[in-house]
């Protein structure tokens, strides 16, 4: 619930009261065109943040000298004693009270000069810090030296950065010959007893690429077809893997391939016997 001050006692009360529970004052023209104060919509700045703890550093510093420096409270004084009519009066056996040395007026002004200069070197400080939210347009050099923001490294342009390497920005060299490898149709009685036949064969292809390529490195104009035959057990393993060159490329694509074709796997056969699978490999570069 809001409150907000009595314009007769300035004691806070609710803005709903119609009178002041305190003075017995009418409330209603004084808070007719009360409204409530509005919250900041925005974040404090590192610099306001900086001063605000700063001030409650220096509030809580003189706080806390202020109540060292403090005397300690006297003792409670008992009341005198009266004496009774026509006696004598009574001799008062303890000394004189010793008045107080003033206390010295500079120690607190002091301390406070001095929190104050802190606060004040910490102040110019966040000052000349820069600004969280400075940004550095693309294209404008950062200093002597450095390279332009979002610009290549300095010294950088135009230079190989490795062997074999291209010039910075360059599109990358060529890694060298890349053979063409096709796997014709399949055919035997496994072309249609295996079910995932066709899928493993796709898959095969580009082990029989990198084959291929490893020896276009030696002898770019290589090329040939050789025919590969497959024998699949029940259970969907290859049992043995051939291959029948017609005008095959070399003997390591030949080893390369059927290695690769020995490590297939297959799903079991739909007939629960073996099965052979029989296609074409053509080797031809690009």
């Amino acid at each position: 619930m809001p409150l907000a001050p009595c314009p007769g006692c300035s004691r806070h009360v609710r803005t709903t009261e119609t009178a002041c529970p305190f003075c017995d004052g009418d409330l209603r023209q004084a808070f007719s065109a009360w409204a409530p104060p509005r919250l900041p919509t925005e974040r404090l700045s590192r610099a306001a943040l900086a001063a605000f703890a700063a001030s409650s550093f220096s509030a809580a510093a003189c706080s806390t000298k202020t109540t060292e420096n403090a005397a300690p409270s006297a003792a409670p004084v008992a009341a005198p004693a009266v004496p009774a009519p026509n006696s004598p009066p009574i001799a008062s056996s303890e000394p004189a009270p010793t008045p107080a040395a003033p206390a010295s007026a500079s120690s607190t002004p002091v301390q406070k000069s001095a929190t104050d200069a802190e606060r004040r070197k910490v102040l110019a400080m966040l000052n000349a810090l820069p600004s969280a939210t400075t940004s550095v347009p693309p294209g404008i050099p950062l200093g002597p030296g450095m390279a332009a923001y979002g610009g290549p490294p300095p010294g950088q342009s135009g230079i190989t950065l490795g062997t074999p390497g291209a010039a910075y920005g360059a599109p990358p060299p060529s890694v060298g010959p890349v053979g063409k490898v096709t796997v014709g149709a399949l055919g035997g009685s496994g072309a249609t007893d295996v079910p995932n036949a066709e899928r493993v064969f796709a898959g095969m292809r580009a082990g029989f690429r990198n084959c291929y390529r490893h020896a276009l490195n030696n002898d770019p104009s290589i090329h040939g077809t050789a025919r590969l035959s497959v024998i699949v057990t029940a259970a969907g393993a290859v049992k043995s893997a051939s291959l029948s060159p017609t005008t095959s490329p070399s003997a390591d694509v030949a080893s390369c391939v059927v290695a690769r074709a020995r490590a297939a796997q297959f799903d079991p056969t739909a007939s629960g016997g073996e099965a052979t699978i029989v296609t074409s490999v053509q080797f031809a570069p690009e």
